[in-house]
């Protein structure tokens, strides 16, 4: 064996004295190219990774969803975590001693993505009863008729020029429309492509994807394969909480029954509700500065529901002669209809559902999501004289005037205290039955292949850091 590893060793040395120069040569040739190959891959051209995206709603040409214009370009200001306005494209702002002029500030070297550069004349945010003046290319003053401390927030809404042009990474590129309504378009960054289809519901999406038109479905508030095991083990399914929004139960106070608070009460504790982190027990964010948990919450409770009922309707009356119908999309038709069965179980109320497009002029309750706003102004929703969007005809003179007085005023700790006292009677009044944050679905097809081509076509690049919507 030792002779065996002697003639080995002999004859690799002799071959390695043999071809040194060689071997030195290929070896520092070797090193060189890699060194070269680092330094200039970044500035190669590659293809960009494309990803077929589906989103459901019907949107027209004129009104771009959150999720496209947030990503196509930004606003003068956007909402921090705490819900409070951050400046962006404006540098700073200030206001006026009277609190009704907010004159703001750009940023030097803003450039749209035509690459001209951004002045404040380009900015037409049309606000009805606001008088707005270009006091030069850098500074745009806003005029209000009364005091409105949340003004700020409302800039967050992103900008654009000449139709889609934006001041983001990603720009807006073949759009297609039909009947006035977005069809599809193309979003395309320097690092990816998205192109993005619209579908009217849910099922279209899904026969879509299954179809391999699309090979993403983003937020959803149904997972469409929660029943199909065979498609369940091909995908990749994202859950998340999305706090900007709530579902309630929204009751109409002007109905014969239901404008009773004893009554409302009794079907606010016989409704179930999570008890993870996605409940929701009032119309103000958890992560907001106004937020107030110290309010009645509702809690499931079948004793004290029966014994409201039994209030409003005294001894001699039957729950069993009271007729309601929940009102809800698609979406929510599920829930509605567990919620419909425990009244009817707990309380013996007949209960119906009904699907709609559309709220019914004279609905009873109506199961839906609502927005919540950045800033803790609820007087469009709760206000006695917003008749088109106080859609539970909610009337009470102690709210108008805290939702009056808040969005009046300009200091937070001031304002907190007034938005806690808000939704502490706003609660005990019970107008609505606060139940959830929804849980929304990003669907896509698992992939072993493309995370590893996406990290070779991006190598040696920086990865960019994007503004988003909090």
């Amino acid at each position: 064996m030792n002779k065996s590893l002697r003639t080995t060793w002999w004859l690799v040395s002799g071959f390695v004295d043999k071809h040194k120069k060689i071997i030195f040569l290929g070896i520092s040739a070797g090193i060189l190219l890699s060194v070269l190959l680092i330094w200039i891959l970044p500035f190669i051209p590659r293809p960009n990774p494309t990803i077929t995206i589906g989103l459901i709603g019907q949107k027209r040409s004129n009104e771009l969803p959150d999720y496209i214009s947030f990503k196509v370009s930004q606003g003068l200001t956007a909402t921090g975590k705490d819900g409070a306005a951050i400046p962006i494209l404006a540098s700073d702002w200030v206001i006026s001693d009277d609190k009704k002029t907010y004159t703001f500030f750009l940023k030097d070297n803003i450039y749209w993505q035509d690459e001209t550069l951004l002045k404040a004349q380009d900015l037409n945010y049309n606000f009805s009863d606001v008088e707005t003046k270009y006091l030069d290319d850098y500074t745009i003053q806003f005029k209000l008729n009364e005091k409105f401390s949340p003004f700020p927030t409302l800039l967050q809404k992103p900008v654009f020029k000449n139709g889609y042009i934006g001041t983001s990474d990603y720009k807006i590129k073949d759009i297609k429309v039909k009947l006035s309504y977005l069809e599809s378009l193309t979003l395309e960054s320097e690092r990816e492509t998205e192109k993005i289809k619209f579908y009217p519901n849910l099922d279209m999406a899904k026969m879509a994807f299954k179809m391999g038109e699309i090979s993403e479905i983003r937020e959803v508030y149904t997972n469409p394969f929660a029943q199909d095991e065979t498609w369940l083990k091909y995908l990749n399914i994202e859950e998340k909480i999305d706090k900007s929004q709530y579902v309630a139960l929204f009751i109409n106070n002007n109905d014969q029954n239901l404008g009773n608070k004893n009554f409302r009460q009794g079907l606010a504790y016989a409704t179930i509700k999570p008890s993870d982190e996605s409940r929701a027990i009032g119309p103000i964010s958890p992560d907001s500065w106004a937020f107030n948990e110290k309010i009645k919450t509702y809690d499931y409770n079948q004793e004290r529901a029966k014994e409201l009922i039994t209030k409003v309707f005294g001894e001699g009356k039957n729950p069993a002669d009271v007729n309601l119908t929940i009102s809800t999309t698609l979406a929510f038709l599920d829930m509605a209809e567990q919620i419909a069965k425990n009244w009817h179980d707990i309380l013996g109320i007949n209960v119906n559902t009904q699907i709609i497009n559309s709220i019914p002029q004279n609905y009873q309750i109506l199961l839906a999501s609502q927005e919540i706003s950045a800033d803790p102004d609820q007087y469009a929703f709760w206000h006695s004289t917003q008749k088109n969007t106080n859609i539970t005809g909610f009337n009470s003179p102690r709210i108008d005037k805290l939702l009056e007085t808040g969005r009046q005023e300009f200091d937070q700790a001031t304002r907190k205290e007034i938005y806690a006292d808000f939704q502490k009677y706003l609660l005990e009044e019970s107008p609505a039955i606060f139940i959830s944050y929804p849980k929304v679905y990003n669907i896509k097809r698992k992939s072993y292949l493309k995370p590893i081509i996406y990290q070779l076509l991006n190598f040696g690049t920086k990865k960019e850091e994007t503004t988003t919507k909090n």
